[in-house]
């Protein structure tokens, strides 16, 4: 690294870490249930590629 970019990276200040789960709740459940579905170990129970795409989890992704 050059001498510039140390002096950039000491400059950073290091920001407190939240939880996820404290910052974006409905998001942590969304991915929560989304996994939930897919790990099921019966391929007949087990959501597919088109019922992953239309879970809660990829709601806010219009072009899905």
């Amino acid at each position: 690294m050059s001498a510039f970019s140390d002096s950039e990276i000491a400059g950073l200040k290091v920001a407190r870490q939240s939880p996820l789960i404290i910052l974006q709740p409905e998001f942590v459940v969304r991915a929560f249930t989304l996994n939930e579905r897919l790990l099921v170990c019966n391929p007949n129970g087990r959501l597919d590629a088109e019922g992953a795409l239309q879970h809660a989890y990829f709601s806010d992704f219009t072009d899905v």
